[in-house]
């Protein structure tokens, strides 16, 4: 299992946006935590199977209807910093 780091820019509502991402990597098991960087911007970091992400990321694209994503960088995370279980926002 990898640890992965996301970025997500866009406009969205930060709370409806964060329960969207926590449902969607729950359902995926995807361990991890949500970081509000501005009110444009979130990082996203979390352990799982490459193909697991890749779906989460496609997810996060679609967003809740409230959201606008318009751009997610994701890459490889050097050391393993998400949790190992559950979703959890960390700001």
């Amino acid at each position: 299992m990898k640890t992965f780091e996301m970025h997500i820019q866009g406009s969205f509502l930060m709370a409806e946006f964060f329960d969207f991402c926590r449902h969607r990597a729950t359902r995926l098991d995807l361990p991890g935590t949500f970081t509000e960087v501005s009110s444009h911007e979130v990082q996203i970091l979390v352990n799982g199977e490459e193909d697991l992400v890749d779906m989460f990321e496609v997810a996060c694209w679609l967003g809740p209807r409230s959201a606008y994503v318009e751009a997610i960088s994701t890459r490889n995370y050097p050391q393993p910093n998400a949790p190992q279980s559950g979703f959890r926002r960390i700001r």
